[in-house]
Formats: C-alpha cells, sequence, structure tokens
C-alpha cells in the first residue's frame, strides 16, 4: 500500500507538502495588531492548495476575492456565521484510464476551506457573492455605526 501511494506521488509530480510554518506567519494576527482580518487555514483535507485572497475595505463594505481557477460554482460555498466568512471549494480528481503513463501530473484535486475573520462591524447577514472568470467575489456591507458620518454642534 505504501509503495503504491508512493508511485502515485511520483506519477504525480511528488508529495504536496503543507503549508511551512514561515508561509503560515504571514497569516498571523502579528501583521494585523487589531485582528480586524485575521485568517486561518483549516486543515487540509487533501493535496489541495490554498486558495490566494484579497481582502479589502471602503468606506462602505469589505470586499474579498479569492482566486478559483478551474472551480464551478457548484463546486464552490461560502458561509459566514459569527463575522467569519468560510470558503469551502472541492475539486474531483478526473478518472484517466489505467494505460496512461505519466511524464508529469501537476493538476490537483480534493479540498481546501478557507476562512477569514471579518471585523464586528461587518454585517455579514448582507453578504453577496460572485464568480467571474475564476474569481469569487464577497462582498459585506458595513453595518451603519462603521459609516463615518458628520454631526451637527447644537448651541446652548
Amino acid at each position: 500500500m505504501a509503495k503504491q501511494q508512493q508511485n502515485q506521488e511520483r506519477q504525480r509530480g511528488g508529495p504536496v507538502m503543507p503549508r511551512s510554518p514561515m508561509s503560515r506567519f504571514f497569516d498571523e494576527p502579528l501583521l494585523d495588531p487589531f485582528n480586524i482580518f485575521a485568517s486561518s487555514i483549516a486543515p487540509f483535507a487533501s493535496q489541495m492548495a490554498v486558495p490566494a485572497v484579497d481582502v479589502s475595505e471602503t468606506e462602505k463594505e469589505i470586499v474579498i476575492k479569492a482566486d478559483l481557477p478551474g472551480f464551478d460554482t457548484k463546486d464552490v460555498s461560502v458561509e459566514v456565521n459569527n463575522n467569519i466568512v468560510t470558503i469551502h471549494g472541492r475539486m474531483e480528481e478526473e478518472r484517466e484510464s489505467e494505460d496512461k503513463r505519466w511524464h508529469r501530473r501537476e493538476r490537483r484535486s480534493g479540498e481546501f476551506e478557507r476562512q477569514i475573520t471579518l471585523p464586528d462591524y461587518a454585517d455579514g447577514a448582507k453578504a453577496i457573492c460572485k464568480m467571474k472568470n475564476g474569481i469569487l467575489q464577497v462582498t459585506i456591507p458595513k453595518g451603519m455605526e462603521a459609516v463615518p458620518r458628520r454631526l451637527r454642534i447644537d448651541t446652548e
């Protein structure tokens, strides 16, 4: 069994290693001292790589963009719970005939899960998602208390 697994890894181009402590360092709250956008990566269920994400903020909303090339919308789910956005995806391995001898096999299959913690002022109940050309975009509006407003000063 172990020999068969080694052969499969060799055919795929080698085993995929989990993220190194150094690469995980950049996801830690140390670089986000107020823990506004702290993100964590769930344990791997397979050899699928974790998608890259961008998180930006405007005066009215927070936008998360994730690179998901090759994924269909039916294979991706997005959930917002307790101000944590969870992006989960699954890509099935293509069944190939056994008579092929691989020279290189780098395309991956499996599952991933990525979680992004939102600030308290995000209104996750009003989040919307769309996907175009392999880029998933999650837009979360800010609550009213986060939108700056000018106050009138009354005189007495």
